[in-house]
């Protein structure tokens, strides 16, 4: 097996994305921190309030995108774990017959159930906000099933997962389109 040497567009991928933010983040507090300084110290005390804005604000913004994709990243990880756990209900629940299911559903509607499981788990998984829609009609559907069942139970887990995970990703977009507002710039769509 042999290294292959490495290049420079190669060292992006050594550190983490949430790294990358934290060094950028504190270089531009410390630059920034030195400018307010050195004006200060100047006399230019008049010039300091609008550059502490100037410097601070982009830096809490970016901070804010770093925490809430970081939240958002947790919520999908548990949220997958949960689905993964409701599709092998609905796979063991298929594979019964229909008077011995906990969920008294027929057929198509377990099958359905189980489709949109896996759709939701295969979009979370790439990281598309189309999986937290998928997982809300998957809800929807088992909430007519008996409650106090295993399936019932996996079920409101995810329903309570899937709104936290709601809020965090309209945190999120919310923050890119304030952000894309004040840089004069379309939003980032790209979940990570």
């Amino acid at each position: 097996m042999s290294r292959r040497a490495r290049t420079s567009a190669d060292s992006a991928d050594v550190w983490p994305a949430w790294v990358r933010t934290t060094v950028l983040v504190a270089l531009v507090l410390v630059v920034g921190i030195g400018v307010v300084v050195a004006l200060y110290d100047r006399g230019l005390l008049a010039l300091t309030g609008p550059l502490v804005v100037l410097v601070v604000a982009p830096a809490v913004g970016l901070a804010g995108i770093a925490v809430a994709r970081r939240r958002w990243s947790s919520q999908q990880r548990r949220t997958g774990e949960l689905l993964s756990q409701l599709v092998d209900l609905l796979e063991v629940e298929l594979g019964q017959d229909q008077e011995r299911r906990h969920s008294r559903a027929d057929d198509g509607q377990v099958r359905a159930a189980l489709r949109r499981a896996q759709e939701a788990r295969a979009q979370l998984a790439w990281g598309r906000g189309q999986g937290v829609a998928e997982l809300e009609k998957l809800v929807r559907t088992t909430r007519s099933w008996p409650p106090g069942t295993p399936l019932s139970t996996a079920s409101a887990r995810l329903d309570r997962e899937s709104a936290r995970l709601r809020r965090t990703e309209s945190l999120l977009e919310r923050l890119r389109a304030g952000r894309a507002r004040r840089s004069g710039s379309a939003p980032d769509r790209q979940s990570s």
